[in-house]
């Protein structure tokens, strides 16, 4: 009887440390938004943390999004918010769900009504009888029109809402649009619908005809942005929810009531709430804009977001997913000599546009369309110098200016938004010279207004409404001129930091312009330049939209750029991998979760593996997540990616302290000598001077990974700029957390009770 006891003590609590550690976990994997904070009359200008998460979480940042062209951003949101449970959309919902859920995504200000669609009533959660005058949900694209039923598209929390009764049935299955005259659709409220009488109110929740509904203002954009979602969401897989215009009069009207009816803080702790429930976001209530790029359209001026971005872009980005290497610019002037500023400017010069703060030339090649790139210079190296940056300036008889690339484009402004085109639409500028100088001009279109600027948070160019910081300061190079006396150099840079910050510095802090040599193999203390010599890029430590790192220029004979941002010290491994160090004290590392390079020394050992037929071209492979560095063309940054399937990762190290290449040997360098004359003469084979491919400590072939093949995978395109990890570890976390939990309490009671649980070989048995 004592031992029954004892066993059913046990028991007891066993049950009980169960049961509070399952409302533990379950309250620990809820998410911090559990109910609608938001208020349907304010409007949103801020992503809410959640949101910022979410993107970070699934690296698929608005710096990212915001480059891809129509096709390839449909895409890359379907990959992101889902099909099936793939994706983030993780949890299924039905449609019972829909009713259930209501009173926290659509609740106001965390209260426990619920916000009516099209009408705005609050309603009482428990009125959802779906008679008159109590809620039912609507399927906001009608079932007939979207091909599905009460289940996966006709139960998605992002998808149904609430509705009061006469609205729904009034709104039947039209197409939304422009309902010129019509009947109107009345809500006569008696009640506040918690049982409190009140005077009789006449809501107006939209007009319809025979072909069209059209929703109030108050409404249009969150019909728009819901549509958008199911058009994203389902459109792969259900062929009426493929075109937007199967449930919209046409694209114009949807975009036209997304920029009317902006998104507001309600629609914002939504979709917060139906993250946490779902997993997945409707990314058109975050990023709105994405309408306009999604259809190739231009987004109107003034356009409001919670990114408060100003986007401007017109949908035809760059970022296709293409890994075909652009051909390397020949420079049409590929002078060097140092040149001066011009204090004045006249018809037939040829000149040089530069942001003099920031040692960047204005290029006529544009970047994803909605920006121009910036070329790199300092006032004595112009080697990088092609026709796209040269300009032949035109003094009109109003007293502006106007300037053709001598690749044959003009410098303009379209109507409809602040990048540069070359249209010729918008084409004069006045120069005004800013006070206190007498080479730094303020560049103002004489239509838009706007200012020519470099844009460096974009790293590019373009224009905008004040010239409030040195972005906006420009000086005009001869493109022509001879040497500068080195008496006197012209427009030296003031910043002599060497950060490698972005701020303006470019003084070398190795300056050497001689030629280098690309090493053969690496040692310990090493210091080296890592570049990409196909696209002539040397990779530096220097963050560009904390997802890419910064490429500087060089070439061969000229390295006059480099900073300590770009200077790498070298350890050799004892597991034969590399790490590298740059002067600055950054880490050249991988973090755990996404792609891109970072600073922090987490995952910072790389595999070197020489390429078939040379003896100084490495692929560099990051040892724990596998990821080849690579020089990203596309995006004109460094990153990484799961393959090396073209140049973009072959990578060469120069030495940051070489002596000057022989030039009678074709440019390889002399090796260094002692006062007796050749000591130091590098490893030879038997053939006298053939430099042995590098080796280990062991005299081994070059470290290497496990597959000595080239490898590769089958899809070369990076336009996801993905990683090569397959399954999330948070999801597996999540997925394996009670199978752990379980296992632990079975073994921890059997420790303190013994047999009561029975013995292992029981619960296999078990189980």
């Amino acid at each position: 009887m004592k031992k029954l006891s004892t066993r059913a003590l046990a028991l007891f609590l066993a049950l009980l440390f169960i049961f509070t550690a399952s409302i533990t976990a379950f309250a620990a994997t809820g998410t911090a938004v559990t109910k609608n904070y938001g208020n349907r009359t304010t409007v949103c200008t801020s992503l809410s943390d959640q949101a910022e998460d979410y993107y970070a979480d699934n690296n698929v940042l608005y710096t990212y999004l915001d480059d891809l062209s129509a096709s390839v951003l449909l895409t890359t949101l379907r990959t992101l918010i889902g099909t099936g449970t793939n994706g983030t959309h993780k949890k299924i919902t039905s449609y019972d769900d829909c009713k259930n859920y209501a009173d926290e995504t659509d609740c106001e200000n965390g209260g426990s009504n619920v916000s009516l669609i099209y009408t705005g009533i609050l309603a009482d959660w428990d009125d959802n009888s779906g008679s008159a005058p109590g809620w039912n949900r609507e399927h906001v694209w009608p079932k007939s029109l979207g091909g599905f039923e009460n289940s996966g598209a006709g139960a998605d929390l992002h998808h149904i809402r609430p509705s009061d009764v006469t609205n729904n049935s009034n709104r039947d299955n039209r197409l939304y649009g422009e309902v010129a005259s019509g009947t109107t659709s009345n809500a006569t409220i008696t009640s506040d619908y918690l049982g409190n009488s009140i005077s009789s109110e006449v809501r107006v929740g939209g007009t319809y005809n025979s072909t069209y509904y059209e929703p109030t203002d108050d409404f249009k954009g969150d019909v728009a942005r819901i549509c958008l979602y199911v058009y994203v969401r389902y459109g792969g897989s259900l062929s009426k929810c493929n075109s937007i215009t199967n449930v919209f009069q046409s694209v114009d009207v949807l975009l036209d009531w997304c920029a009317l009816d902006p998104v507001d803080t309600w629609e914002m702790g939504r979709n917060d709430v139906v993250e946490g429930i779902q997993g997945n976001r409707n990314v058109f209530i975050d990023y709105p804009e994405l309408a306009w790029q999604l259809f190739g359209r231009s987004t109107p001026a003034g356009l409001v977001t919670p990114t408060n971005s100003g986007y401007t872009g017109d949908g035809t980005g760059s970022g296709s997913g293409s890994t075909t290497p652009s051909t390397p610019t020949t420079p049409s002037t590929p002078a060097a000599p140092a040149r001066k500023t011009l204090t004045e400017l006249n018809t037939g010069d040829e000149v040089l546009i530069a942001a003099p703060a920031y040692n960047k030339l204005l290029s006529m090649v544009k970047v994803a369309t909605h920006y121009n790139k910036g070329v790199d210079y300092t006032p004595s190296d112009f080697s990088s110098v092609t026709n796209d940056e040269i300009f032949v300036v035109t003094k009109n008889s109003d007293g502006s200016y106007s300037f053709t690339s001598k690749s044959g484009k003009v410098l303009a402004m379209a109507d409809s938004y602040a990048s540069l085109n070359d249209t010729g639409a918008n084409s004069k500028w006045n120069l005004t010279l800013k006070s206190g100088t007498t080479d730094v001009f303020y560049v103002k279109n004489t239509v838009r207004g706007n200012y020519l600027e470099w844009f460096s948070s974009k790293d590019n160019w373009s224009t905008y409404t004040s010239n409030s910081d040195d972005q906006f300061e420009i000086s005009f190079y001869s493109a022509n001129e001879e040497e500068v006396d080195s008496d006197t150099p012209a427009n030296p840079n003031p910043d002599d930091s060497g950060s490698g910050s972005g701020s303006g510095s470019t003084t070398p802090s190795t300056p050497s312009t001689t030629a280098r040599k690309a090493l053969t193999e690496l040692n310990t203390g090493d210091e080296v330049l890592i570049a990409a010599p196909a696209y002539g890029k040397l990779l530096s430590m220097v963050k560009i939209a904390e997802h890419y790192n910064k490429g500087v220029d060089y070439t061969p004979t000229d390295f006059s750029g480099v900073t300590n941002d770009e200077i790498f010290v070298v350890t050799k491994n004892s597991d034969g991998s590399y790490s590298f160090t740059s002067k600055s004290g950054k880490v050249l590392a991988m973090a755990d979760s996404y792609a891109s390079l970072n600073d922090t020394g987490a995952n910072s050992k790389w595999n070197l593996t020489l390429k078939s037929g040379t003896t100084d071209v490495f692929y560099v492979k990051n040892t724990v997540r596998g990821n080849y560095l690579e020089w990203f063309s596309s995006k004109d940054n460094w990153s990484t990616y799961t393959s090396n399937s073209d140049d973009q990762f072959e990578i060469s190290f120069y030495s940051a302290n070489e002596e000057e290449a022989d030039p009678d040997n074709g440019g390889t360098t002399t090796p260094p000598t002692d006062d007796n004359g050749g000591t130091t003469t590098p490893p030879t084979d038997d053939n006298g001077g053939t430099t042995t491919p590098p080796t280990d400590d062991n005299g081994t072939t070059p470290p290497a990974d496990d597959n000595t093949d080239t490898p590769s995978d089958d899809n070369t395109d990076k336009g996801d700029d993905s990683t090569s990890d397959t399954t999330d570890p948070d999801e597996e976390e999540e997925l394996n957390f009670f199978e752990r939990l379980i296992k632990a309490i079975r073994e921890f009671f059997e420790k303190l009770f013994g047999g009561l649980f029975g013995s292992s070989d029981d619960e296999k048995t078990e189980e």
